[in-house]
């Protein structure tokens, strides 16, 4: 079941915060792979035939394996 409207929620509650990802080390991180995906989609994957072929965007592999990168 989705969580609607969490980034108003978290942003409302002053529950989103910058740190080093360091802090992360030896602890297991949980992602709600349907919300990481839309954002991903829509903030950096960004192409323009997309619609008209369909199917998902070329760019989306290379673009999932960055933010992976950024997290080992």
């Amino acid at each position: 079941m989705p969580v609607r409207h969490f980034d108003f929620f978290t942003a409302e509650r002053r529950l989103v915060h910058t740190n080093p990802i360091s802090l992360l080390k030896d602890t297991r991180l949980g992602i709600e792979g349907n919300h990481w995906l839309r954002k991903l989609l829509q903030n950096h994957v960004k192409e323009p035939a997309v619609v008209a072929m369909g199917g998902i965007p070329l760019g989306l592999r290379a673009a999932i394996e960055r933010e992976l990168d950024l997290l080992k």
